[in-house]
């Protein structure tokens, strides 16, 4: 590694030193006529030249590094894999049970209010008054109704565990979707582009200069 700094060193010295040439070039570049132009396609040449010369070099310096790497993130990830489902499988069984005693408390809940909204319908019916005073009174004498609520938490020794309740979404129709909530594929129209569509609605097609290194 040492000996991989000393190089890199040494060769952004060799690189620091070229740079001052062109850049006292680039300072003074100008493009108003044709012979301005062919000096500055000279230097973006050579500056272009520069780059590939200078990305060449950086992967021959990374490319044993870069292998390295590579073989111990896949040996890591090998080791991790089992890991990883037990970590998916617990998650899903706990996050499945949850769920569920859940929705067992809010089934609860609406058949507390279902009878409760009955016995004022039919107080108000025996007893001839409003629903809603009817309504009140049975709130006033029914009993609260405890359902527990789902464990969220968990601590044993050694470790601990929480849920929360998170809001999540699915599409179900999109073309019901708003306009605003929708993105424009722009790889699309680039390759519709790319393939010779003149016309695309809400979308300027135009043409431009590229200039490339040669």
């Amino acid at each position: 590694m040492e000996n991989n700094d000393k190089q890199i060193e040494e060769y952004g010295v060799k690189v620091v030193a070229d740079q001052g040439e062109l850049t006292t070039q680039m300072a003074e570049l100008v493009v108003t006529n044709e012979e301005e132009m062919q000096g500055a396609s000279a230097l973006l040449s050579q500056a272009s030249a520069r780059v590939k010369r200078l990305e060449i070099s950086r992967k021959e310096f990374t490319e044993d590094l870069v292998k390295q790497k590579r073989k111990i993130d896949t040996q890591f990830k090998e080791w991790s894999a089992p890991y990883t489902s037990m970590v998916t499988k617990v998650k899903s069984a706990i996050g499945a049970y949850v769920n569920e005693q859940e929705r067992i408390r809010r089934e609860a809940e609406r058949k507390e209010k279902e009878r409760l909204a009955q016995e004022a319908r039919d107080k108000a019916k025996d007893e001839g008054i409003s629903i809603q005073k009817a309504t009140a009174d049975v709130r006033k004498e029914a009993e609260p109704v405890n359902v527990p609520a789902p464990v969220t938490s968990s601590k044993v020794a050694g470790a601990k565990m929480t849920t929360v309740q998170v809001t999540k979404f699915e599409v179900v129709d999109a073309s019901k979707v708003p306009v605003e909530f929708k993105v424009v594929d722009e790889r699309l129209i680039r390759q519709a582009v790319k393939d010779g569509a003149k016309r695309i609605a809400g979308v300027r097609i135009y043409q431009d200069t590229q200039v490339k290194a040669l």
